[in-house]
């Protein structure tokens, strides 16, 4: 079987999506590999900018750079052995049954690697002609919790990642090309604005993946984070990865609990509807108004 990209927009719950599939005794979870810069754990990689689109016609070397970093990560230690140190001895149980179950699995060649990364989006097309049965999931987010999530973090976006890549814009992004053009020179563009630009430009890319390629997994965040236990089954089966009552249970605690320092643990309905308490009116108008052809492709409304 192949790896696994998990992708989308950022804040869309793609770090959770992916820890949780990769619960599975045959599945390893690589963070973010393809971010722009040098990572303490997969060194410098060899992508220029925040969203970049590679293909076909890109720089055959910065290509070939790819491909050997992409053979360099199956080679990193994955497992995290952190939790060896715990004083918890279920923990420290579970967390040895983990490695040794997942080192089995590399041994026998069952072992599937699992990239989480949004910043991979613009190059799906690319890692699919270049990673064997790679198989896609794309979460999707509601835009007011993406801009609220942002928002939070004070997360913006130089746009001149996306404004140098004009392949990418004439080839996808053409109908965004002058709002692109005049936020990346714009220093006094306010997080709402960006989000509402970020937003559109990522979800019209992954409109256009709908289109060319139904049958990869699309997960709305707001559908799995109410109802986890169906949306996982769903993903599972997707991935042809076995959803048996262990992986269940886990999933249930993962989903239902607050957030606590260094674990994964979210009360996930609750987040969902986080936006309409933290954003104004006029903030959740605007943004309304900035994404409502798109919004309503996806589904969403701002009642």
């Amino acid at each position: 079987m192949g790896a696994i990209l998990v992708s989308g927009i950022h804040r869309s719950g793609s770090t959770w999506l992916g820890n949780m599939i990769s619960l599975a005794n045959t599945v390893v979870y690589i963070h973010e590999p393809f971010q722009v810069g040098i990572s303490f754990k997969y060194g410098r990689g060899p992508l220029n900018y925040w969203y970049e689109y590679l293909h076909a016609e890109s720089d055959a070397e910065q290509q070939e750079q790819m491909l050997i970093f992409i053979n360099y990560l199956k080679n990193v230690n994955y497992f995290d052995f952190r939790d060896l140190k715990t004083r918890q001895p279920e923990k420290l149980i579970r967390t040895l049954n983990n490695i040794w179950k997942k080192m089995i699995a590399k041994s026998n060649g069952k072992f599937r690697y699992l990239y989480k990364d949004p910043i991979a989006l613009f190059s799906i097309e690319w890692l699919i002609n270049n990673i064997p049965d790679l198989k896609v999931v794309i979460s999707i987010r509601h835009p007011a919790a993406f801009v609220n999530s942002i928002k939070s973090l004070g997360w913006g976006l130089d746009f001149n990642h996306i404004k140098r890549q004009q392949s990418l814009v004439n080839r996808y992004l053409r109908k965004y090309a002058k709002e692109i053009e005049l936020i990346a020179g714009n220093r006094k563009a306010t997080i709402i604005d960006e989000g509402i630009l970020i937003w559109n430009l990522i979800h019209e890319r992954i409109k256009q993946y709908q289109q060319q390629y139904p049958r990869w997994c699309y997960i709305k965040y707001e559908n799995i984070a109410s109802n986890p236990i169906p949306g996982f089954k769903s993903i599972y089966e997707y991935l042809d990865l076995e959803f048996t009552p262990k992986i269940e249970n886990r999933i249930k605690f993962y989903t239902t609990h607050r957030s606590s320092k260094g674990q994964l643990i979210r009360d996930s309905k609750n987040v969902v509807s986080a936006w309409k308490k933290n954003l104004s009116v006029d903030e959740i108008d605007a943004i309304a108004t900035g994404t409502k052809a798109l919004a309503k492709h996806f589904g969403y409304s701002f009642v």
